[in-house]
């Protein structure tokens, strides 16, 4: 009741009386704290310093979901390529199953691999996976995740930064609009 009486800003205690003529803040650059003349100079500084952040949060999601689509298919076509017998398994020295993956192109480790993926052999990522995945049906469910993440790729790469901003605070209005408010609520929205 409370929150619905307050409203969004109210909720989240970022409205209450006070004296601008007292405005301190930590300045982005130098790291020290700084005198503001008015909320609106306060909002110049930081609004460039969130529009550079979403920028990097843009540019990582975009670089995250490019080594994903790439994995999914390399691990599609691997699957695809084994069941359809162009390449054999069974009853062969790993060098040679290794030397016919390199010939067909395949990566030796998966994109953006982390450092403990350091330790493990060349192919691990897919000479590891397991017999029950060698099926029809995980190539399609590999193929129809990759399809996904490539729809969420294009998506990502035609919005601009600004409108996942501006999408974010929509997704944190609804959250907070919604029947109970915050005060039902004690979880984070999902962005």
């Amino acid at each position: 009741l409370q929150a619905k009486k307050d409203g969004l800003l109210g909720s989240l205690r970022l409205k209450s009386n006070m004296l601008t003529s007292n405005m301190h803040c930590v300045n982005a650059e130098t790291r020290a704290v700084q005198s503001y003349d008015s909320t609106v100079s306060l909002m110049d500084e930081f609004m460039p310093l969130r529009s550079e952040l979403y920028v990097k949060r843009r540019n990582y999601e975009i670089e995250n979901l490019e080594i994903r689509v790439h994995d999914l298919e390399e691990r599609a076509n691997f699957v695809d390529s084994v069941t359809s017998g162009k390449v054999v398994l069974s009853n062969r020295p790993r060098d040679s199953i290794v030397s016919e993956l390199r010939e067909r192109g395949f990566s030796e480790y998966p994109r953006g691999r982390k450092e403990e993926d350091e330790k493990k052999r060349p192919y691990d990522h897919l000479l590891s996976m397991s017999l029950s995945e060698l099926s029809r049906e995980r190539i399609d469910r590999l193929r129809s995740q990759s399809d996904r993440a490539s729809l969420d790729l294009s998506t990502l790469q035609a919005t601009s930064p600004n409108d996942l901003w501006i999408s974010d605070l929509d997704k944190l209005r609804n959250w907070f609009s919604e029947e109970g408010g915050y005060e039902k609520r004690k979880s984070r929205p999902k962005y």
